[in-house]
């Protein structure tokens, strides 16, 4: 009896697809089921996200384990974006002239944080940017809050994401004290998990950046040197490609 009984495990079914193997360590009736996978994870599920659970034969290939979702802990998103200007940059360096924002950025960037559900994950990125063009900035150094939202709990997922940070940034060879500013950025996209641990992420989105200058000048007939700043505000479409692990 006790060959047969390995032979079997308890199996969760859940509403959004998602099926869980292993042993029932824990239930509490009309309230919470608890279960501890092979790979000795316990998670614990709601009855009202139960569709059935019930003993089934086990188990045991790498496809299942593909299978079994990740329900959080640490997680390192590394991505590459190309970014493309949209618009006009307005440029009070140039008495409030305007000009065509076309600009092409090129982004890679790492991000490091936890899944704090199947659905939500928070992380801390940063990342080196490359400004082509005519553009006041020439490279980027961006820090921001990356947040994800998965809608599935599933292998291929819709997810939704916000970015919000600063980004420093220089002008090679300029005399100028140049940095960037403000950036707020959001998309959408899609999640394909190829592991249980590993996802690729393709994303659209918008970017909105600040970038702040600095300019010093003679002053007027030997007055002491002008130093003054100047705001601009560059519209980009983001396209993003990424790993998770």
């Amino acid at each position: 009896m006790a060959i047969a009984q390995n032979n079997f495990q308890d199996v969760i079914y859940l509403k959004n697809g998602s099926v869980i193997r292993g042993i029932i360590i824990e239930q509490v009736p009309n309230t919470s089921v608890k279960i501890l996978t092979a790979d000795k994870n316990v998670f614990t599920f709601s009855i009202n996200e139960i569709e059935k659970f019930t003993k089934e034969e086990a188990v045991h290939t790498s496809q299942e384990s593909q299978n079994t979702i990740r329900q959080k802990g640490f997680e390192n998103y590394t991505e590459f974006s190309i970014l493309e200007g949209m618009g006009e940059l307005y440029s009070l360096a140039y008495y409030g002239s305007s000009f065509s924002n076309d600009v092409t950025v090129y982004s890679l960037s790492t991000i490091n944080g936890w899944r704090i559900c199947p659905y939500v994950f928070v992380g801390i990125g940063i990342g080196i940017e490359k400004y082509t063009s005519d553009y006041p900035i020439k490279y980027t150094l961006p820090i921001y809050l990356d947040t994800k939202y998965f809608i599935l709990n599933k292998k291929v997922t819709p997810f939704l994401y916000a970015d919000m940070g600063y980004a420093w940034g220089w002008t090679y060879g300029s005399q100028k004290n140049d940095w960037a500013g403000i950036m707020l950025g959001a998309g959408g996209g899609v999640s394909y998990r190829f592991t249980r641990s590993s996802s690729l992420c393709l994303s659209v989105g918008y970017r909105l950046q600040q970038i702040k200058q600095e300019w010093k000048g003679p002053g007027w007939y030997g007055s002491v040197p002008l130093t003054e700043d100047e705001i601009s505000f560059s519209n980009l479409v983001v396209i993003k490609i990424g790993i998770s692990f």
